[in-house]
């Protein structure tokens, strides 16, 4: 039996066609249900923050570690760890710790949670954050894009913090290899422009697979990616060189909506510097449908009350730097302000506009090395 074949074009714009009304529909009524909702618990966050984690379907209970570690790296300002986790009891994880060298037991440094971006770029993971040698150009070129030549994992070790990245589910370790593929994700296997596209779009298809086989037991990825990354949290306590009572976290894209959720549902972290996605998603889907919208960070059971303003508001009394690009192309402009007043309302309610701050760049989707200066000064205030 001959495979079928279809050609799919992966276009600007997602158009839903004639159910187009129908979901506009819908996003205006939900809208309008988490305006009504808001003021019932703005003002008493940590119980609607349970009410919420209660509807996660994804919550298993922690089991040991079981840390191994793959390597180690010296460089001048810090080592670099390789580890492999048991990040739930189900799945695996590889994971980068980034130690500067004057952190000990005695003199506990900071910590922030890397969270790495999707970028399409499925094949790595954390190393998308670091600078790996013998990486690629293919690679380099997709590295350079997003961070403009200063992986942020180097930058922020190098200044004194302490950094964790793990692969998330679907991407890097965990991403839909087949057996006997060569190990691409470690960042440093060589690979052709054309092979590393090929892989792309195979796992960005097979992806809805494994979105298939999750949902029949009532799981999503997202569900998946918040635990990991509590969990990641989990694993900084044990560290004796870090000090868990100075927590952050920062991400790009993705990384940056993980941030959110990860800041709204765990208050350990302290501050957090969410880049280029804080955004109102009703309106992304109004203007391109749901291109940009990930099952990687979409959490069913809370995105009824939670959109990124009311996720920010669970936040509260912690701090906030938000960073986004005028000439982002996955939300506009006009969409980044209207999101960032939703916000600055809600927070004038709260009392807390001195703990939220906002920064425009003139630039697309990116964390570049002017925007990474500004998040170190962000974390060296309130960490």
């Amino acid at each position: 039996m001959k495979p079928l074949r279809h050609t799919i074009i992966i276009g600007p714009k997602e158009d839903l066609g004639t159910r187009t009304p129908m979901v506009n529909a819908l996003i205006d009524r939900m809208r309008k249900h988490r305006r009504e909702e808001l003021p019932k618990w703005v003002g008493n966050p940590r119980r609607k923050r349970e009410q919420l984690l209660a509807r996660v379907s994804y919550n298993p209970a922690p089991v040991p570690f079981r840390a191994r570690l793959l390597r180690e790296e010296s460089f001048p300002a810090y080592v670099r760890r390789t580890y492999r986790l048991q990040i739930n009891p189900d799945d695996q994880t590889e994971a980068l710790l980034f130690l500067p060298r004057r952190a000990s037991r005695r003199r506990p440094v900071p910590a922030l949670l890397g969270i790495h971006e999707h970028g399409g770029q499925l094949l790595l993971g954390k190393v998308k954050l670091t600078h790996i040698k013998g990486m690629p150009a293919t690679f380099r070129r997709y590295q350079e894009r997003c961070y403009g030549g200063q992986p942020p994992a180097d930058f922020f070790a190098s200044h004194g913090f302490a950094v964790l990245v793990i692969d998330l589910f679907g991407f890097g370790s965990r991403a839909l290899w087949r057996r006997g593929e060569p190990p691409y994700h470690r960042g440093n296997v060589p690979i052709s422009a054309a092979k590393d596209l090929e892989l792309r779009l195979r796992m960005r298809y097979e992806q809805f697979w494994l979105h298939r086989a999750l949902l029949a037991h009532g799981v999503t990825e997202s569900e998946i990616c918040l635990d990991d990354n509590r969990r990641s949290l989990d694993f900084l306590e044990t560290i004796p060189a870090i000090d868990s009572r100075r927590i952050g976290a920062f991400g790009l894209s993705v990384g940056a909506i993980l941030s959110h959720e990860l800041a709204a549902f765990d208050p350990r972290v302290k501050a957090a510097v969410p880049v280029c996605w804080t955004g109102d998603w009703g309106e992304m889907i109004k203007r391109d449908g749901p291109r940009v919208l990930g099952v990687q960070f979409l959490l069913p059971g809370i995105s009824a009350e939670c959109h990124v303003p009311e996720l920010v508001a669970l936040t509260n009394p912690r701090a906030m730097l938000v960073i986004n690009g005028t000439q982002d192309t996955m939300y506009s402009l006009a969409n980044q302000r209207q999101t960032r007043a939703a916000i600055l309302r809600i927070a004038r309610r709260q009392r807390r506009t001195d703990r939220l701050r906002w920064h425009f760049f003139d630039g697309p989707h990116q964390f570049h090395p002017v925007e990474q200066q500004l998040a170190l000064e962000f974390f060296q205030e309130w960490l």
